[in-house]
């Protein structure tokens, strides 16, 4: 009976964590109005000055719903890929837009609907948004394997200087008679 929120802590990187989640029971009242679909767009109006503008996409089909100081977009899918804006938003003109166009308060800033529903975004045909997409994609996909393969090296290195010495201390790296 009990239905998970999507908070600000968790969009993560363009995607959803789902880790630390806290719930509302299905009877909720705003339980309609708050309830996702897949291919939602989730941006978070509100957070501190550098994380203000996170975006992540619905992509599970599991009842979920969002707090309020988040705003859901959904597009019409023969014009604008919610993956396209999510990218767009990400890139970054997006990050650069967000931080010009935000409020700052003490500790918090904070982009409003209006604004958000002003930002300029170059509108390609829904086929070439879809072929920018599987690119992004792809290219991610392929940093993402360089930064394991950088972070596994750099493990192997840190390891490298214990190793010498201890086979100097072993007399294992020269001749001994």
């Amino acid at each position: 009976g009990e239905v998970p929120v999507i908070r600000m802590g968790n969009i993560v990187d363009g995607s959803l964590d789902m880790t630390e989640l806290k719930f509302l029971p299905s009877a909720h009242e705003e339980f309609p109005d708050l309830l996702l679909e897949p291919g939602d767009l989730l941006f978070n109006r509100t957070n501190s000055p550098e994380l203000v503008g996170k975006v992540a996409i619905v992509g599970q089909d599991v009842p979920m719903l969002f707090a309020s100081y988040l705003i859901r977009l959904q597009f019409a899918g023969s014009v604008l890929l919610s993956s396209y804006a999510c990218y767009w938003l990400e890139c970054p003109w997006g990050r650069e837009w967000a931080r010009t166009v935000r409020t700052d308060g003490v500790s918090q800033s904070n982009i409003n609907a209006s604004l958000l529903k002003a930002m300029p975004i170059p509108l390609p045909d829904i086929k070439e948004q879809h072929e920018i997409v599987r690119r992004v994609r792809a290219l991610l996909s392929i940093a993402d394997t360089i930064e394991h393969r950088t972070n596994a090296a750099l493990t192997r290195a840190e390891k490298l200087p214990q190793a010498i010495l201890s086979r100097a201390f072993a007399g294992e790296l020269v001749p001994t008679e």
